[in-house]
């Protein structure tokens, strides 16, 4: 009997501190309390320091008034998967603010150690996760799985996260939680960018090309944390060069040509029917700290990753199933777990 691997995406799992404690996410978060989430901008060779924070799985809810107010997260696909697969059901638990490199190697050991206890596994990754289930298959080849899901995964880089770097990210009330100091350090979101030059505009609508994984266009042109003067901007461009070089080196992993052609079969869950952004405008009519992330005309999508940017490069084959829901809910439409156990089972 085939067991299947779930691996959330950004922000999509719990992390818990060494008295177990909730720091990411629930309701008092959701209010303005609970600790900086930040990891330290400190590096040691090519790893990023750790503070004293763990992954404890995936998130099912978030309840900002117990009883009351909350968001399901993964829950009703997390129900769905230990339900119909139950003991064949499992969870891969990381740190999704680390650099995807480091994960990625922990991924590839546990899936390694999985296929020899019990063959072949099937995997599901959702956004993140998804890149990782990519990078893991181009770089090592399909020997531990058989089948995968892709469920809203941005395999073409652009610039849909800069949003929430340059202007932050309301969590509930809270928006200290993750304020743009808090998401550059996150050495992960770096993967999203593309290797090659993105164009934005400018206000007269002009093409301008810019190098994500340049710290020098993030200085030069005030995004994030460089949109105005602060004593920490050492620190921050130090820290940047790093994690971009991080980026970059999973970002071309995502872009390779594997080694020896994949047999694991493919599905691909793209969301479509909500307006996605995908444009930023410089020093446009709604700019805030000198980027209009409003003006500019939204394309189809889940909302967050656009539709035409939710299949893998050529040459993988896949076949492909649509939903309306948003990003975050994608797994979570009944219709979609069907045809998803259908593919797998």
């Amino acid at each position: 009997m085939i067991h299947t691997l779930f691996i959330h995406g950004l922000k999509g799992g719990r992390l818990v501190d060494a008295s177990d404690a909730l720091c990411w996410v629930g309701g008092r978060h959701a209010l303005g309390r609970g600790r900086s989430i930040a990891l330290p901008l400190t590096w040691d060779a090519d790893r990023q320091g750790c503070d004293d924070l763990r992954p404890d799985g995936p998130l099912d809810r978030v309840d900002f008034v117990p009883g009351l107010l909350g968001r399901a997260m993964y829950g009703p696909w997390l129900s769905f998967g230990r339900r119909h697969w139950g003991e064949r059901w499992h969870e891969f638990s990381y740190d999704w603010r680390r650099d995807n490199n480091e994960t990625l190697r922990r991924l590839s050991r546990e899936l390694h150690a999985l296929a020899d206890a019990v063959g072949p596994v099937d995997v599901v990754g959702h956004s993140m996760g998804g890149m990782l289930a990519l990078a893991h298959l181009l770089a090592a080849g399909d020997a531990a799985i058989r089948r995968v899901v892709f469920a809203g995964v941005p395999f073409v880089g652009g610039v849909g996260y800069l949003a929430d770097m340059h202007l932050g990210a309301a969590t509930g009330l809270n928006r200290r939680l993750l304020a743009p100091p808090v998401q550059l350090s996150f050495a992960s979101v770096y993967s999203f960018f593309p290797l090659r030059p993105k164009r934005l505009l400018d206000r007269n609508g002009e093409a301008l090309e810019l190098e994500m994984f340049d710290p020098d266009t993030w200085e030069r042109e005030g995004l994030g944390v460089f949109a105005a003067p602060d004593e920490r901007a050492k620190t921050f461009r130090v820290h940047l060069e790093r994690s971009l070089a991080a980026g970059a080196r999973f970002r071309a992993l995502l872009e390779s040509r594997p080694p020896t052609p994949i047999a694991a079969k493919m599905l691909v869950v793209t969301g479509h029917g909500r307006a996605t952004p995908t444009q930023v405008v410089r020093a446009g009519p709604r700019a805030v700290r000198g980027w209009d992330f409003q003006t500019a005309a939204p394309v189809d999508g889940d909302g967050r990753v656009r539709a035409t940017a939710s299949t893998p490069p050529p040459p993988l084959e896949y076949d492909q199933c649509f939903t309306t829901a948003e990003h975050g809910d994608l797994l979570s439409d009944p219709v979609i777990q069907k045809r998803v156990a259908a593919f797998l089972d």
